[in-house]
């Protein structure tokens, strides 16, 4: 029986991972040029966590931050998730059903990481891209004393902060972007069991 049950529960995992890639090449020749630029960013984050031999999770988390949504509703779309849109879309169960909390909250934390950054490192907020400055304000803005102690002693503070540096540096064009099925293996890895 449990070798009947980790047969099914691999084959699983191989279908979530096949159906994760595809869904993202399809986005990738979308007709709307915002859903493949999002795709294409979120391939530059997660390679850039790859490059850096991140563990499976964290790859995976890089990967999907920016398309958990299109994901999770099975639907293309430009808009970018908040906090809010995450947990009333069924966005943040999914990833928690499929993935697990240390994916599902490193990427919920992500407003969070730009709000802390926001208040704690000078000129940061400036240096973001406008989209992130308005999830920074529809977040609440920047985090008081009590709010920056709290986020950095949260369970997920440190992968937070790893997954918001290589979202920062996925501007960095030059950097060579592996193609969707590159990371099959990852989610695999990753998928719950």
């Amino acid at each position: 029986m449990i070798t009947v049950w980790n047969a099914t529960s691999r084959a699983e995992q191989k279908n979530l991972s096949e159906a994760i890639v595809e869904f993202l090449y399809v986005g990738l020749e979308h007709e709307s040029s915002d859903v493949r630029r999002r795709i294409r960013e979120a391939t530059h984050i997660a390679s850039r966590a790859a490059s850096e031999n991140a563990e499976s999770p964290m790859v995976v988390a890089s990967l999907l931050y920016l398309p958990c949504q299109m994901l999770a509703r099975g639907e293309y779309s430009a808009e970018m998730w908040s906090g809010d849109s995450l947990l009333e879309s069924g966005t943040h169960d999914w990833l928690l059903d499929h993935f697990g909390a240390e994916i599902a909250e490193v990427i919920r934390l992500q407003p969070h990481a730009f709000r802390y950054l926001s208040s704690v490192v000078p000129g940061y907020f400036q240096r973001l891209e406008a989209d992130v400055q308005k999830l920074v304000f529809r977040e609440g803005g920047m985090l008081s004393p009590d709010e920056q102690f709290a986020f950095a002693n949260s369970r997920y503070f440190a992968n937070a902060m790893r997954l918001s540096r290589w979202i920062d540096k996925r501007a960095e064009r030059w950097m060579e972007s592996h193609e969707v099925d590159f990371f099959a293996y990852f989610i695999e890895a990753a998928v719950n069991k």
